[in-house]
């Protein structure tokens, strides 16, 4: 019994002994700079129980993954100690997710194997803020439906979130009864603006208002929903007082802004005298829909004080009641690191190679330069490349630019260039600088470059694009069986001969080679010969000194806008044309056709086999024949249609031996008799004004000579719009927008003893500036027999002395540039009409999609607003004139011009984009430039010169092609004042 107790005894103290030195051995981490919940975009910081690296490894990012991040993360580490290690995302955690952290055997890489450490297997459980509801604003306005007070209630999230799917989750309470409310249209993705409909009498006092919106509710773009219900107090102001809830200050498009925030909705013209700023500076009030943001030359390290006076007005009419004042401070802007330009992708090589980069309060960047080699684009951009997504509307699309991730691993790539940059030393021009690149000698290998900027102690605030640095300017394209390349210096627009040019197929396979002539010019035939079974993606072009490419499917020109339409060659390789000997028939007649058929060259298909096929007009099939052409490529036909044959629309259609469509005919079967009596209509004139008269006179004569007395006539008279060109301003629009209807008028009598039926209509003289009418009156008169004979009379009329035309130079603009508005002033027959004038105007459109909830409901209601950003009276002493709009908000605009008084205008459309400037969402400005093709006739005979101008946006070279099927022709040339010369 004593041995069993000392054997228990020893057993004790060696486990004890054991665990205490794996307890000792086992690498853990000893603290954190961060608790359970993290922010998107913050450096992570792990203190380890050991030292585990020398001090000459400290201060270097590393890749090594020291740390394995559930769901995963990229990022870099750093030892900024010999236990203590910083993680840097490279683009910050996700929203509203879980991490787990796990240490891996990484990190005993540098440590004594003696020492035989291990790494702790527990993990560090972490997460992004979760989806809630984290501020509320409510104020009183107008409703723009009703013109009524109107509570309303803004919920701000911290993501992103669906309106409707807030609508079906919100539950409103005020005083203890339930609210109904609609959502409006709001301009911030994060935020849910209602409008409460029941809010009860109002007094002085505020009342109380708890939201509750029930689990489920999903954050966008991720795939997170909300697992408790969130429940928040505020309070809904008294309508009967105005007051100063709050003063905000923040940065916005790296400008500081203060943003004062109301009780309601304020009176616009009290903005402007209702406050003032010390020390006084140039600033710009902008009203908003609870108070008024103040946008002006802040500096960010000065404090200012802000006094708004009592001369501060609501729209329900209260002023404010007591003087606010507040001390206004900005602080640093928020630190940030992107390109100026997402879609830029070309840099010439004879320029500065400046590119511009917007750094925001970060005073040291880590600038890298990868050489990205040529037979390495393909892959690259398939594995590290992805769309970059923008709102529009209510929708993410692809906004056409890219995101693009470091070669970190340089599978692609070698560092040619790494170094750190003072952002203080480099040239600033509001607010972008411009960062030089400068390549040093390298190994001469042809290929692009990555160029990377990276904060020096944040990784997660950087910036990588992928950018070609070459002269060569390539134009690319491919028809069915060829590819044209066409090489130019981008500098100085001259041709480049002798460039090796490399055709690479998806796969990545170099399966052509050949060299541009001395107009820069490299032409592929028979390419399904030259490389079977590929597919051409990308255009490499290059000399000794200079190397570019191009990918096919990114720079792809989608040509549906433009007029390309016309007729298209089947595989057959033929062209049938039909031809019968008239298009109508009687049931009981021979239908003639011909069928005449061509090769592709025109030359003529003799004994080829075909088909033909008569379809009735109810779709079945009445006949089919096989026959061959004969020696001039034709067939005759000849159809018998039966006496009770069905009358409509017949189709002949001819097919090859394959059964593949050539071409079809129509013609019609119709039961006719020929007319007993004559009609002629006289007395119409071809041109009215409004306020005239109408006089028409149908004259009805017997088949043999007599007048046709006494038949029973009918005159239908009726109106419609009738759009307006003028020959001389082909590039104007005069479209009249007006929502007008017509009434029908219709007469009857009987023809006297003349035969004659006269009937007069007035044109009423209140038909005024809508442009103009075309007018039909619609003559029946009977036979004896009761058979009507038709006839139609046609006339214009016009509402309005000048016409006035709207030319703009494009569908697209960027906002804060000059938009010049060409206006001309015509008469009817599209002269110009001097000593006129108009007003013009710029409207701003806004579409608003409101849900609404009633009667725990939810419904949509579109609406659209317009807003007046410009008016003015335009003199056009010679018929002609010019104004400049300068479009500052994204959007939709209208520019309407009209008489000076008259109701009805002629508008034209455009819309203005531009990052940060928008209400809703926010574009890229379209850098297209466009090139109008005039030709001198419509249609052109075999045989005859085409004489065609072209206009374009600025001068330089044009390359214009002559295309069927393939390049016929290509011409390349120089044009002068934005003419060809």
């Amino acid at each position: 019994m004593k041995i069993s107790l000392v054997s228990a005894f020893s057993l004790l103290i060696f486990l004890f002994l054991f665990n205490s030195c794996s307890s000792i051995n086992e690498i853990r981490i000893a603290g954190t700079n961060f608790t359970d919940e993290i922010s998107q975009s913050q450096n992570l910081v792990f203190t380890f129980n050991k030292d585990l690296v020398n001090e000459s490894q400290l201060d270097s990012w590393d890749s090594t993954q020291y740390v394995k991040f559930e769901p995963a993360v990229k990022g870099k580490f750093k030892w900024t100690a010999p236990n203590e290690l910083v993680f840097s995302p490279v683009a910050g955690f996700g929203s509203a997710t879980a991490y787990k952290a796990k240490l891996t055997d990484f990190l005993l890489t540098n440590t004594a194997k003696e020492k035989k450490y291990k790494v702790t297997s527990n993990p560090v459980n972490f997460h992004t803020p979760y989806l809630n509801l984290v501020e509320t604003e409510s104020w009183w306005g107008l409703s723009k439906e009703s013109g009524r007070q109107e509570a309303r209630l803004k919920l701000i999230f911290n993501y992103p979130v669906n309106a409707r799917n807030v609508a079906e989750r919100l539950k409103l309470i005020l005083t203890d009864k339930p609210a109904d409310f609609k959502v409006l249209p709001s301009t911030d993705e994060k935020s849910v603006t209602l409008s409460l409909t029941n809010t009860g009498k109002a007094d002085n006092n505020s009342v109380p208002v708890s939201i509750q919106i029930s689990k489920g509710l999903k954050a966008q773009n991720t795939t997170y929903v909300t697992q408790e219900i969130i429940s928040v107090s505020t309070s809904l102001p008294s309508p009967l007082h105005l007051e100063i809830t709050d003063i905000k200050t923040g940065f916005e498009n790296n400008s500081a802004f203060a943003r004062v925030i109301t009780t309601q909705e304020l009176n616009p013209e009290s903005i402007g005298n209702g406050f003032a700023i010390n020390p006084a500076i140039t600033f710009k009030p902008e009203i908003t829909e609870n108070g008024f943001i103040i946008r002006g030359d802040f500096n960010e390290t000065d404090t200012y004080s802000l006094l708004i006076n009592k001369s501060l007005k609501g729209i329900l009419g209260p002023l404010l009641e007591e003087e606010t004042s507040r001390d206004l401070f900005f602080g640093k802007m928020p630190a940030g690191i992107s390109f100026a330009n997402k879609k830029a992708l070309y840099m010439t090589s004879k320029g500065s190679r400046n590119m511009g980069v917007q750094i925001v309060n970060i005073p040291k960047v880590q600038v890298k330069i990868a050489k990205l080699y040529a037979n390495n684009i393909l892959n690259y951009v398939r594995n590290n490349r992805w769309d970059d997504y923008t709102q529009i509307g209510e929708e993410w699309k692809p906004s056409g630019a890219y995101q693009y991730s470091d070669d970190v691993e340089s599978n692609f790539s070698d560092i040619i260039v790494d170094k750190t940059v003072e952002t203080e030393n480099l040239p600033r021009n509001k607010g972008i600088s411009a960062l030089n690149i400068a390549l040093p000698d390298d190994n001469q290998r042809k290929g692009i470059y990555l160029v990377s900027v990276h904060s020096k102690e944040e990784a997660y605030m950087s910036a990588t694009k992928l950018v070609s640095i070459s002269d060569i300017g390539l134009i690319v394209k491919q028809g069915k069986d060829e590819i044209w390349i066409f090489a130019n210096s981008i500098k100085t627009n001259e041709p480049l001969a002798d460039l090796e040019v490399t055709l690479l197929s998806s796969n990545n396979q170099s399966v052509h080679t050949l060299t541009t002539d001395g107009q820069g010019i490299a032409h592929v035939e028979k390419l399904s010969e030259r490389a079977p079974g590929f597919k051409i993606a990308m255009i490499t072009a290059g000399s000794k000194e200079d190397f570019n490419y191009l990918l096919l499917n990114d720079t792809r020109v989608e040509t549906s806008r433009f007029e390309v339409e016309g007729q298209r060659d089947n595989v057959s390789g033929f062209q049938a044309f039909i031809y019968g000997q008239r298009d109508i028939y009687r049931p009981g007649e021979t239908m003639h056709f011909n069928t005449v058929l061509r090769m592709q060259n025109w030359q003529t298909a003799k004994e080829i086999p075909l088909k033909l096929r008569l379809v009735t007009p109810n779709g079945r099939e009445y006949r089919t024949w096989r026959k061959s052409t004969n020696e001039q490529g034709a067939v005759e036909t000849e159809v018998v249609i039966d006496a009770a044959a069905l009358t409509g629309t017949y189709i002949l259609e001819v097919y090859n031996a394959n059964e593949i469509l050539l071409a079809s005919h129509p013609v019609s079967v119709e039961e006719f008799i020929p007319d007993r009596i004559k009609v002629d209509l006289s007395g119409a004139q071809k041109e009215y004004v409004s306020g005239g008269t109408v006089v028409l006179t149908a004259t009805a004569t017997n088949l043999f000579g007599p007048p046709a007395a006494n038949r029973t006539y009918e005159m239908e008279f009726q109106l419609k719009r009738k759009g307006f060109f003028a020959t001389g301003f082909p590039e104007f629009t005069f479209d009249i927008p007006a929502e007008t209807t017509f009434e029908k008028e219709g007469r009857q009598g009987v023809t006297n003893a003349q035969g004659q039926a006269i009937e007069r209509f007035p044109l009423a003289p209140g038909l005024k500036d809508i442009g103009v009418l075309e007018g039909k009156i619609y003559v029946t008169v009977f036979d004896e027999n009761g058979r009507p004979v038709n006839r139609l009379q046609r006339f214009d009329v016009f509402t309005q002395p000048v016409f006035y035309g709207i030319r703009l130079p494009g569908s697209y603009m960027g906002v804060n540039a000059p938009v010049p508005v060409d206006i001309v002033g015509v008469n009817n027959k599209g002269n110009l009409q001097g000593g006129t004038s108009a007003k013009v105007e710029v409207v701003r459109l806004e579409y608003q999609t409101v849900v609404e909830k009633k009667n725990e409901q939810l419904r949509y209601t579109s609406r659209k607003n317009e807003k007046v950003v410009y008016s003015n009276l335009l003199n056009l002493p010679k018929g002609q004139g010019i104004f400049r709009y300068v479009p500052t908000v994204s959007g939709e605009y209208e520019i309407r011009v009209r008489r000076q008084g008259a109701e009805h205008y002629t508008v034209a459309n455009f819309y203005a984009y531009g990052s940060g400037y928008t209400q809703y969402s926010s574009f890229e400005v379209s850098n297209e430039g466009r090139v109008l093709i005039e030709t001198d006739k419509q249609i052109y005979q075999p045989g005859e010169t085409a004489k065609i101008l072209f206009k374009t946006p600025f001068d330089g070279r044009l390359l214009v092609t002559i295309e069927r099927n393939n390049i016929l022709e290509q011409h390349v040339l120089t044009t002068e004042k934005k003419l060809p010369n």
